[in-house]
């Protein structure tokens, strides 16, 4: 992760990594929300 974020600083193009790793964060979240919330419905 750091070695990308050194590449992309050279590069300017820091906004896309952002918004990427924005992206997988939330994408994440809603699956171990789904996760959660399917085992609270089982039990």
């Amino acid at each position: 992760m750091i070695s990308f974020s050194y590449r992309y600083a050279e590069s300017d193009l820091l906004y896309p990594v952002f918004i990427i790793q924005a992206i997988m964060f939330l994408v994440t979240f809603l699956i171990l929300s789904k996760f959660v919330n399917s085992k609270k419905m089982n039990t």
